[in-house]
């Protein structure tokens, strides 16, 4: 496979996010594939002995004086507060750098050879379910994962949590996994202030509405406005929830009621013109649930007896044709 990365250069940014749950082969020649490989186990057997080696000689040298064993440590605990800094610079960016149709078919090589492939062969999809506060987020994932919800189940406001979910694509073979993150709800002066992490990361975004508030609405045009400016991804998948029981019975109504109707109506011309998949589900029916999580895992992890990178075909039909 690396060989061929210079191939695709103009699209590589487009297919080094579309990850792949099987073995990639960098190599064809086995003694050099065979390099490619090792064990978790074998990076702290090897670094641990020289660190304490070296820790240990250093220690005896300086356990006369006080202020050198001080002095050590200090270049120790420096030496972790910088790798933390230099390794937080790199990941971001150089591991992220932005790659065009212009890059260098050097520069994505190696770009491929350094973090890409961590990229390509990642089967975990994260998934950030997000909206205004109060309109079912946590009770909706809970339900979705565990399936512990009832009239009676009293939830506390998220700050953060995470949940893992294993979905069934109804595709056969084994199941994909799915790391949905749920977020604290946006309210006031918030609209447009989902922090900027949340917004890099995930590789699909389920934004939350109560078909009861339009306020919950209009929130999710301004997150969806800030997920297009601020994604690093050509294409990350969106999907609206319209949650019908959001709110419970000892929960105030919005201050001017709208019909239900209305707002479902103004929520499905929004996505449409968004081209964005809108799903009505209620958070105390289960079966509800499982559609659009379902879906949106199959997008994530297109099926792999079909071609997920069609240009690539192109590029080779018109390598063929220039040589004939």
């Amino acid at each position: 496979m690396l060989p061929q990365i210079a191939n695709i250069t103009k699209y590589y940014d487009e297919w080094v996010h579309k990850p792949v749950d099987r073995p990639l082969r960098l190599f064809g020649p086995w003694y050099l594939e065979m390099c490619t490989k090792t064990p978790w186990w074998v990076v702290p057997l090897f670094w641990i002995p020289v660190i304490l080696g070296f820790a240990l000689q250093e220690f005896q040298a300086k356990s006369h004086n006080v202020n050198d064993i001080v002095f050590l440590f200090g270049h120790i605990l420096f030496g972790v507060l910088f790798w933390t800094l230099l390794e937080y610079a790199l990941h971001r960016w150089v591991f992220h750098v932005k790659l065009t149709s212009e890059s260098s078919p050097w520069l994505c090589t190696f770009h491929f050879m350094i973090h890409g492939l961590h990229h390509k062969k990642n089967p975990v999809g994260k998934v950030l379910v997000c909206g205004m506060k109060n309109v079912g987020k946590t009770a909706l994932i809970e339900q979705l994962v565990y399936g512990n919800v009832n009239t009676e189940t009293e939830l506390h406001p998220t700050i953060e949590d995470i949940y893992v979910a294993s979905v069934d694509t109804g595709r056969g073979g084994a199941r994909e996994t799915l790391r949905i993150y749920d977020t604290a709800g946006l309210q006031g002066e918030q609209a447009a202030q989902l922090p900027r992490h949340y917004l890099q990361f995930p590789d699909a975004f389920v934004l939350v509405y109560d078909p009861t508030d339009p306020r919950s609405l209009d929130m999710l045009a301004d997150i969806k406005m800030d997920i297009d400016k601020h994604k690093e991804k050509k294409e990350v998948p969106v999907i609206v929830l319209a949650n019908v029981r959001a709110r419970s019975k000892k929960d105030t109504p919005p201050a001017t009621p709208n019909p239900v109707e209305s707002i479902m109506d103004r929520a499905n011309n929004w996505c449409q013109r968004e081209r964005i998949k809108h799903y009505t589900v209620n958070v105390m029916e289960r079966p509800s649930l499982y559609e659009p999580f379902t879906v949106l895992c199959a997008r994530l992890h297109p099926p792999q007896t079909k071609s997920t990178f069609p240009q690539l075909r192109q590029v080779m039909q018109n390598r063929q044709k220039s040589e004939v």
